[in-house]
């Protein structure tokens, strides 16, 4: 009886062990399996950290370059524009609001031809001159541009196409012409006046 109990505990005791070791066994395998995940896991955060480094760095640089882009547009001292193929007004230097008297707000919604209202001639004349842009590459014009509080302003306009995220647009930029179409009046009239003078000289001299 003793010999049968020793042998059961002999076998209770190697059915220990087997367990223990099957236990050792899947705990390690459990530590090497988590000890992967950590190091994946480790892996991973590295490359987002890089990845995230780099998108601020991208992030930076785009806005230097925006800051500088916007310093060269409001540094222009005439207007600046770009407008989408439908005529929608969609950026534009600061200018461009002193010279109209218009808000930045109330720039974003006009519209090409809103500066031309009532006068159908220069619509015409300006929208034939954006088609030609888009098929020749450049056009320009002289228009009077109507301001907020209702008066014009003699301009000079360009227009050049832009491609942009597959869709059309024309930039150019728009020159106040107010001087010089009061020197072009001025040298007209003394060039009348001078005229005037030179055709009045032969009689002057056949009376002395």
């Amino acid at each position: 009886e003793l010999t049968a109990q020793n042998e059961e505990i002999v076998a209770q005791n190697t059915e220990i062990e087997s367990l223990n070791q099957i236990l050792a066994t899947t705990n390690e395998g459990l530590e090497h399996q988590v000890a992967e995940r950590t190091a994946e896991i480790k892996a991973a955060n590295q490359e987002l950290t890089v990845q995230y480094e780099e998108i601020r760095e991208s992030q930076h640089n785009l806005q230097q370059e925006r800051a500088m882009t916007d310093a060269l547009f409001d540094s222009v001292p005439g207007m600046l524009y770009l407008y989408d193929d439908l005529g929608n007004l969609v950026r534009w230097n600061k200018q461009h609001e002193i010279m109209t008297g218009y808000s930045a707000s109330e720039l974003s919604h006009m519209m090409l031809l809103d500066w031309y209202k009532g006068d159908e001639e220069t619509c015409a004349m300006i929208t034939n001159e954006v088609a030609r842009a888009f098929e020749k590459g450049f056009a320009s014009a002289e228009a009077d541009l109507r301001k907020k509080d209702g008066e014009t302003i003699p301009m000079y306009l360009t227009a050049v196409p832009v491609k942009m995220d597959g869709r059309t647009y024309f930039a150019g930029i728009g020159i106040d012409i107010t001087e010089r179409r009061r020197l072009t009046r001025t040298l007209a009239d003394q060039e009348t006046r001078l005229r005037t003078l030179i055709n009045t000289i032969p009689d002057l001299v056949w009376v002395k």
